[in-house]
């Protein structure tokens, strides 16, 4: 059976332990049978290795793929990780719409009701508590109608990624209300992104609860 990692996937690599919080984006160039050799975007200067990260891979067929390794081998945008065993690295799909439970304050423009538009600058005020590659929960003071289409920048890692929502539902929740919307117009490559973002949340969340022994 044919592995998981393969050439020209996608990979992140965040460094572990690291206050900086540095999160690094490439390619897979090359594997061999203990190494990974990656082409980062830019050039990464440290003068340590062995550094101990958490890698997360994503191919164009929707599948998302995260592991714990070392960096051995630093030169500019070339880095050289150690090869995980296969049974170490844990596959998720984006096709399950896995949820992640968040606290992400936004700014949400109005851009049509129904089939009005509004072309208005004000923002709504609101917060996301819940986020999948198929929508997201909002929590606001204000109501919205069922239908209702609007724009914020959604921040993943340290980049921000402009999202086109459309509300399905809306209840009373607290002092304010609850909405369930759905995304609008996003490309593969942006599902990619917050699916993968998604998965390496509940990587991170899962090493948290893990008792110190």
């Amino acid at each position: 059976m044919a592995g998981s990692l393969s050439e020209n996937q996608r990979i992140q690599i965040k460094l572990i332990n690291d206050p900086s919080d540095v999160a690094l984006e490439g390619a897979i160039e090359s594997i061999t049978s203990d190494a990974i050799h990656v082409c980062l975007d830019y050039m990464f200067v440290h003068n340590k290795n062995n550094l101990k990260v958490a890698c997360t891979v994503w191919d164009e067929i929707s599948r998302i793929y995260a592991f714990d390794t070392s960096i051995v081998h630093i030169e500019g945008q070339k880095l050289v990780l150690t090869k995980p065993e296969e049974h170490k690295i844990q596959r998720s799909d984006h096709r399950q719409q896995v949820r992640i439970d968040v606290n992400i304050p936004v700014s949400c423009y109005l851009r049509g009701i129904g089939d009005v538009k509004v072309t208005s600058e004000k923002f709504l005020p609101a917060v996301v508590k819940n986020l999948s590659t198929g929508g997201v929960l909002i929590h606001s003071p204000l109501s919205l109608p069922v239908g209702t289409v609007m724009v914020f920048e959604l921040p993943l890692d340290k980049g921000m990624l402009l999202v086109t929502v459309e509300v399905l539902r809306n209840v009373p929740y607290g002092d304010g209300y609850s909405m369930g919307a759905k995304f609008l117009a996003l490309d593969d490559r942006d599902i990619q992104k917050i699916g993968a973002y998604v998965f390496r949340e509940q990587i991170r969340l899962k090493r948290k609860k893990k008792p110190v022994t």
